[in-house]
């Protein structure tokens, strides 16, 4: 029994460059049907269940055989299966046994799976899943600052400007940036967690991102003082955040709130975005009244 052409539709080979194929979506295209080709997608199939099992350096092993005999194909663009890549790559190990890996183990891993997701940057898909899965892997690496950088040079430019991820990731990474040195350990895996689940949103405008100096902050009205979280206090940690870097803490509360704009303009009524930012101006709110109470000491 052949196989139809509607069976072996798959996001594998490059996209056609021909006229006729104008409506063709990204990555997918009916190929001639081949031996070779049903090859492929065995194997493909196969790598997939590899990392569906739970990791293992016998699985880790065949994963990589199956990777490398699949970047060997030419009718394979690497560059589509960049989410499949950066999975073997953190299951790469140095070392046999899981017991002896440690922190370093870790982030040589996490190194590697940024190296890789930065040389999947270029194409002209998927950017901003693209950049997400980089600055969340130099997160995870310890390369905070690098990834801030990195998110600094890439926002002014479309598509980047317009995803609320990614401004609530570079909001998040100042904030941990202007955290002491003592506190940053223990916060970097909860912002890398909270970056991954936010909701982004790529919108088709146009419009050049203005390169004007940060106005005066606002005092936070009563929707966004609604939105924070009203049983904890940040107030001693936002005090400790802006003696120690109030730069950061600028650039992270401009950062929140260009994510709350974008949050607005796609009506998304609760987002992370306002949430971090109501937290802030909140905070900043707070830390004005208490000073404005303080007596001026006496001449």
């Amino acid at each position: 029994m052949s196989l139809s052409q509607a069976s072996i539709y798959h996001p594998l080979t490059k996209p056609p460059t021909a006229p006729w194929a104008q409506g063709v979506e990204k990555y997918r295209l009916q190929p001639r049907f081949s031996l070779r080709h049903a090859h492929l997608l065995r194997l493909h199939d196969i790598l997939h269940h590899l990392l569906s099992l739970p990791p293992s350096y016998s699985n880790s092993v065949q994963s990589l055989r199956a990777w490398r005999a699949l970047a060997k194909c030419k009718e394979i663009d690497l560059r589509a299966l960049f989410q499949t890549g950066a999975k073997i790559l953190e299951r790469t190990r140095e070392v046999d046994d899981e017991e002896q890996e440690g922190a370093e183990e870790e982030q040589w891993r996490q190194g590697r799976r940024a190296e890789w997701l930065k040389w999947n940057q270029e194409g002209k898909w998927d950017k901003v899943e693209k950049m997400i899965e980089y600055i969340l892997a130099l997160a995870a690496a310890g390369q905070a600052r690098h990834a801030l950088d990195e998110l600094d040079s890439f926002l002014p430019a479309h598509p980047y400007h317009d995803s609320i991820t990614l401004n609530i990731l570079a909001g998040l990474l100042a904030l941990l940036i202007a955290q002491p040195t003592t506190n940053k350990s223990s916060s970097s895996s909860s912002s890398s967690s909270s970056g991954s689940d936010d909701s982004d949103s790529d919108s088709d405008s146009s419009t050049k991102p203005t390169t004007r100096k940060r106005k005066a902050v606002d005092p936070p009205s009563a929707e966004l003082e609604a939105k924070a979280e009203p049983n904890r206090d940040f107030t001693f940690w936002l005090r400790d955040l802006s003696s120690y870097s109030a730069a950061q803490l600028d650039k992270a509360r401009e950062h929140f709130r260009r994510g709350a704009r974008l949050e607005r303009k796609n009506e998304l009524s609760s987002g992370e975005a306002s949430r971090w930012l109501a937290i802030l101006e909140s905070g900043a709110n707070k830390r004005a009244r208490s000073d404005s109470l303080t007596p001026e000491p006496e001449s």
